[in-house]
C-alpha cells in the first residue's frame, strides 16, 4: 500500500498573533518554502492506482471515465498531498471544520490497464507517471475561484467618446477579462448601471446597496464592480509639430454582493500623445486599439485596478449558497468550474439579520452579522453545482435555501 507523503499548507483554530502585520508574510513565506522542499525532495515514478464509479451512473462509456478519473486523482495523491484546514466555533461551542486536500503532483501518460465489475461497481486500474512538481486534477486549482460581476461603466461626458463606440460595454468587458484571466475568479459583465454620483462617498446610498445587493443576487455573484470613465477628454494639437494629447481617467469600485459594502475604491488617471483617436478599424478592447497610444495608456491602467481589486479580494474567504435541500441532499451553486471537488469540506454559515450591520454614524455598511451552524461534506460535484451532506459532527441542525457557504483558510 502506497503512502501518501502529506504536505500540511494550514491549520488553525486560533493565533494570538494573528493581527501581527508580519504574521501573514511568514505564514505564506514557510508555506511556499516547504512546498518547493517537498517538490524538490519527491520524486516523478509510475504508478498504479484503483478507481471505481457505480454502473448505475449511466452509459459503460460514462461510468468507465468516472472511474478513470478517479484513479488518476487517487495515483496524483500517491505524489503527495496539500491540506488546507480551518476550524470555527458554533454559538454553542461545536467545532465545524473547513478543509480540502488537493493532489500535489499531475499523472500523466495515462493507460487502463485493468477494468472489471462486482455488479453495483465498475472497478479499474490504470498506470501513468507523475510529477510532483505540477499541479494534478485534483489540484488545478489552489484556491477557489469567486464569482465577480461588472456593471456597464458610467460616462457623464458622453461627447467625449463619441469616435469610441461601445467603450460603455468595452470597458466593463474588459476588467472582467483580465479578472478572469488570472485564474482566481468566474467573472461575468452586465448591461445594467450601478450609478456611482452617490457610490463616490464615504458610504454608499441606501439605493445603491440595493441595487448592489439585487445585482450580486441575480447572477450569484460574491463581488460586484462598479465603474465611471471620469475623462477621456482630447486636446488636439494646436501646431502641426504638436502632438494629440489624451486623457483617460476611471474610478472602479468593488463592493460585497451580500450587504454592499464597499471593499476598495480605486484611482487611474494617465494620458497618452499621439495617436489617440478613435478608428472604425480600431474598436475599442481590440486588439488592433490596444496597439495604438491611447490604447496602452488604456491597458496600463485597467491592468493597474484589476491587480488591485484582486489583491483586496484574495483575502476574503470563498463563499457560495444552498440553492436546494433535498432530505440528505444539500446542493451549493459552485462546483469544479469554481474548484470545488468531492471530500471538500465547508461551513454553513446562518445570516443572523436580513439587513446589514451599519456603522456609529448609521451610514457606514460594515457587513451582515452571521454565525457558524454546521459542517457539510461534498459528496459530488457537476461543472456549476455541487451536492453536499452533513458531517456527523454537525448533529441535527435545520438548514434553508440561502445559507452562506464558506471555506476558511488561515495562511
Amino acid at each position: 500500500m502506497a503512502v501518501t507523503p502529506v504536505l500540511v499548507v494550514s491549520t488553525s483554530v486560533t493565533n494570538l498573533y494573528e493581527d501581527h502585520p508580519h504574521v501573514g508574510w511568514i505564514r505564506q513565506g514557510m508555506a511556499a518554502f516547504m512546498a518547493a522542499l517537498f517538490c524538490l525532495s519527491a520524486q516523478a515514478g509510475v504508478v498504479e492506482a484503483e478507481g471505481y464509479a457505480p454502473l448505475e451512473l449511466g452509459s459503460i462509456d460514462l461510468v468507465r471515465e468516472t472511474a478513470i478519473l478517479e484513479a488518476v486523482k487517487q495515483g496524483e495523491l500517491q505524489s503527495g498531498a496539500q491540506v488546507e484546514s480551518y476550524i470555527a466555533l458554533s454559538p454553542n461551542g461545536t467545532p465545524l471544520e473547513s478543509a480540502r486536500v488537493r493532489a500535489a503532483g499531475e499523472m500523466s501518460k495515462v493507460r487502463l490497464v485493468k477494468e472489471w465489475s462486482d455488479g453495483k461497481l465498475l472497478h479499474v486500474v490504470v498506470q501513468g507517471s507523475t510529477d510532483p512538481c505540477k499541479a494534478g486534477l485534483s489540484g488545478q486549482s489552489r484556491a477557489y475561484k469567486k464569482r465577480i460581476i461588472t456593471s456597464r461603466f458610467e460616462i457623464p461626458n458622453v461627447a467625449s467618446v463619441s469616435d469610441l463606440p461601445d467603450i460603455w460595454r468595452g470597458l466593463s468587458t474588459d476588467i472582467r477579462n483580465r479578472l478572469e484571466k488570472s485564474g482566481k475568479f468566474i467573472s461575468f459583465a452586465t448591461e445594467r448601471h450601478v450609478y456611482q454620483n452617490q457610490i463616490n462617498t464615504v458610504q454608499a446610498a441606501e439605493s445603491n446597496r440595493k441595487q448592489i445587493v439585487e445585482l450580486a443576487s441575480e447572477h450569484d455573484a460574491q463581488f460586484v464592480v462598479i465603474g465611471t470613465l471620469s475623462n477621456a477628454g482630447m486636446k488636439k494639437g494646436e501646431y502641426f509639430w504638436q502632438e494629440d494629447e489624451r486623457q483617460f481617467e476611471v474610478e472602479v469600485g468593488v463592493y460585497d454582493g451580500l450587504s454592499g459594502a464597499k471593499i476598495g475604491l480605486y484611482r487611474e488617471a494617465r494620458s497618452a500623445k499621439g495617436e489617440v483617436a478613435g478608428a472604425s478599424d480600431k474598436p475599442f478592447g481590440s486588439a488592433a486599439f490596444f496597439e495604438t497610444a491611447y490604447g496602452k495608456v488604456v491597458a496600463h491602467a485597467l491592468d493597474k485596478v484589476s491587480h488591485l481589486i484582486e489583491a483586496d479580494v484574495e483575502c476574503l474567504p470563498f463563499t457560495a449558497k444552498i440553492i436546494r435541500i433535498d432530505g440528505k441532499k444539500i446542493f451549493l451553486n459552485a462546483g469544479t468550474t469554481s474548484g470545488v471537488a468531492a471530500g471538500d469540506k465547508l461551513v454553513v454559515y446562518l445570516r443572523e439579520k436580513d439587513f446589514p450591520t451599519q456603522g456609529i454614524s448609521g451610514r457606514k455598511v460594515a457587513g451582515v452579522p452571521e454565525n457558524p451552524l454546521a459542517a457539510i461534506q461534498v459528496i459530488q460535484v457537476q461543472p456549476l453545482f455541487a451536492v453536499a451532506e452533513l458531517t456527523e459532527d454537525s448533529g441535527q441542525v435545520k438548514l434553508r435555501e440561502g445559507d452562506l457557504i464558506r471555506f476558511e483558510s488561515r495562511r
